[in-house]
């Protein structure tokens, strides 16, 4: 073998081995890179399904919220429904004068002319009977007082409900 190619053979040989060396260095910077940015994922996968177990929580107990509001929506509403409906049903025993007669009440006469004012008499025991426009307007006012009963009941469950479950 002559002195050159000996040479040549050597070039080549460091050649190879600084190449082999600059690619063994590269893969041991890229393996150590790739464990880092693994440990970072591994890390931030782990924080993700915290967040996302608090997030499903947090949804579970909305769901049991509405679940609650949505029962006393339908309980009110229900028991409005019933009262207004016995209200309509007494209004119209009222239309055909079968209700709202006051048994008993007396109709005391006014003094004669010739009698003290201060002295009592005794009525003649008529029966007092409202109007009907009267009458109309008893039922009127008890419905908006049942409305606005319900209304209140089922505000103090609305607040009750969500003091007890705090949503975030």
């Amino acid at each position: 073998m002559t002195l050159q190619s000996k040479l040549i053979a050597l070039f080549v040989t460091l050649l190879l081995g600084c190449g082999m060396g600059f690619g063994a260095r590269s893969y041991m910077a890229s393996k150590e890179r790739l464990a880092i940015e693994n440990a970072n994922l591994k890390q931030d996968k782990a924080e993700f399904k915290s967040y996302i177990d608090k997030a499903e929580t947090q949804v579970a107990k909305y769901n049991a919220l509405q679940d609650k509001l949505y029962t006393l929506d339908t309980a009110a509403s229900k028991d409005l429904n019933d009262q207004l409906d016995e209200n309509d049903r007494l209004r119209g025993d009222l239309a055909v004068a079968q209700r709202m007669r006051l048994q008993g009440a007396r109709c005391v006469a006014s003094p004669a002319s010739g009698q003290d004012a201060s002295a009592g008499g005794v009525g003649s025991d008529l029966q007092v009977e409202l109007t009907g426009e009267t009458r109309q307007a008893v039922w009127d006012l008890r419905a908006s007082l049942v409305k606005d009963l319900a209304v209140i009941a089922y505000y103090q469950g609305y607040t009750e409900a969500i003091g007890k479950e705090p949503v975030k």
